[in-house]
Protein backbone atom coordinates (compact mmCIF):
# COMPACT_ATOMS: atom_id res chain seq x y z
CA UNK A 1 0.00 0.00 0.00
CA UNK A 2 1.16 3.51 -0.96
CA UNK A 3 2.31 5.69 2.01
CA UNK A 4 2.00 8.87 -0.37
CA UNK A 5 -0.88 11.36 0.80
CA UNK A 6 -1.93 14.86 -0.47
CA UNK A 7 -3.04 17.90 1.70
CA UNK A 8 -6.03 20.12 0.02
CA UNK A 9 -7.56 23.17 0.97
CA UNK A 10 -9.21 25.72 -0.57
CA UNK A 11 -8.65 29.43 -0.06
CA UNK A 12 -9.66 32.76 -0.40
CA UNK A 13 -8.97 36.13 0.60
CA UNK A 14 -10.24 39.79 -0.75
CA UNK A 15 -6.66 41.17 -0.59
CA UNK A 16 -5.38 38.42 -2.53
CA UNK A 17 -2.77 35.22 -1.43
CA UNK A 18 0.75 35.33 -2.45
CA UNK A 19 0.92 31.91 -0.52
CA UNK A 20 -0.32 29.32 1.45
CA UNK A 21 1.92 27.14 4.49
CA UNK A 22 0.97 23.66 5.27
CA UNK A 23 2.72 23.19 8.60
CA UNK A 24 2.83 19.46 9.86
CA UNK A 25 4.75 17.49 12.60
CA UNK A 26 5.44 13.25 12.60
CA UNK A 27 4.35 11.74 15.58
CA UNK A 28 7.44 9.99 17.08
CA UNK A 29 5.71 6.45 17.79
CA UNK A 30 2.73 6.45 15.97
CA UNK A 31 0.71 6.19 18.62
CA UNK A 32 -1.58 8.59 20.32
CA UNK A 33 -3.76 7.40 23.55
CA UNK A 34 -6.95 8.12 24.76
CA UNK A 35 -5.44 9.47 28.04
CA UNK A 36 -2.57 11.38 26.69
CA UNK A 37 -2.66 14.56 25.06
CA UNK A 38 0.70 15.62 23.75
CA UNK A 39 0.29 15.01 20.61
CA UNK A 40 -2.85 17.25 20.83
CA UNK A 41 -1.10 20.56 22.34
CA UNK A 42 1.02 22.58 19.46
CA UNK A 43 4.14 23.07 21.79
CA UNK A 44 5.10 19.67 23.88
CA UNK A 45 8.51 20.51 24.32
CA UNK A 46 7.19 23.69 26.10
CA UNK A 47 5.90 20.97 28.45
CA UNK A 48 8.29 18.67 28.67
CA UNK A 49 6.33 16.31 26.61
CA UNK A 50 8.56 14.49 23.41
CA UNK A 51 5.78 13.41 21.25
CA UNK A 52 6.32 15.06 18.15
CA UNK A 53 8.88 16.30 15.50
CA UNK A 54 9.50 19.74 14.53
CA UNK A 55 6.96 21.65 13.07
CA UNK A 56 7.78 21.71 9.07
CA UNK A 57 6.58 24.28 7.12
CA UNK A 58 6.04 23.50 2.90
CA UNK A 59 4.24 26.37 0.72
CA UNK A 60 1.29 24.50 -0.82
CA UNK A 61 0.93 24.84 -4.66
CA UNK A 62 -2.09 27.16 -6.55
CA UNK A 63 -4.30 25.76 -8.61
CA UNK A 64 -7.03 28.14 -9.66
CA UNK A 65 -10.39 26.73 -9.22
CA UNK A 66 -12.79 27.07 -12.55
CA UNK A 67 -15.46 29.88 -11.90
CA UNK A 68 -17.78 28.87 -14.14
CA UNK A 69 -20.75 25.76 -13.06
CA UNK A 70 -20.25 23.02 -15.37
CA UNK A 71 -21.64 20.68 -13.54
CA UNK A 72 -24.86 21.01 -14.46
CA UNK A 73 -26.97 21.41 -10.86
CA UNK A 74 -28.75 24.35 -10.58
CA UNK A 75 -27.67 27.49 -8.17
CA UNK A 76 -30.43 29.94 -7.32
CA UNK A 77 -27.38 31.83 -5.97
CA UNK A 78 -23.76 31.90 -6.93
CA UNK A 79 -20.94 33.24 -5.49
CA UNK A 80 -19.40 36.59 -6.88
CA UNK A 81 -15.65 35.00 -5.92
CA UNK A 82 -14.36 31.36 -6.12
CA UNK A 83 -11.35 30.46 -4.02
CA UNK A 84 -8.23 28.89 -5.35
CA UNK A 85 -7.03 25.44 -4.30
CA UNK A 86 -4.25 24.38 -2.95
CA UNK A 87 -2.43 21.22 -2.16
CA UNK A 88 0.60 19.70 -0.96
CA UNK A 89 1.74 15.88 -1.78
CA UNK A 90 4.06 14.49 0.75
CA UNK A 91 5.64 10.72 -0.71
CA UNK A 92 7.13 9.16 2.41
CA UNK A 93 7.99 5.09 2.39
CA UNK A 94 7.61 5.44 6.42
CA UNK A 95 4.54 3.16 7.82
CA UNK A 96 4.00 4.25 10.89
CA UNK A 97 4.16 7.94 10.98
CA UNK A 98 1.31 9.53 11.78
CA UNK A 99 1.15 13.31 11.10
CA UNK A 100 0.05 16.59 12.57
CA UNK A 101 -0.93 19.42 10.54
CA UNK A 102 -1.80 22.90 11.98
CA UNK A 103 -2.58 26.02 10.55
CA UNK A 104 0.32 28.71 11.45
Amino acid sequence: MSNDFYVYTFAYDVSGIKSLVLSYRLDNDGKNPLDDVANEVFDPPALGLDCCGPWINVTMTKRPFPAGNESGVVFSVTPTAIADEYYYQRTTTTTTTMVRCSAP
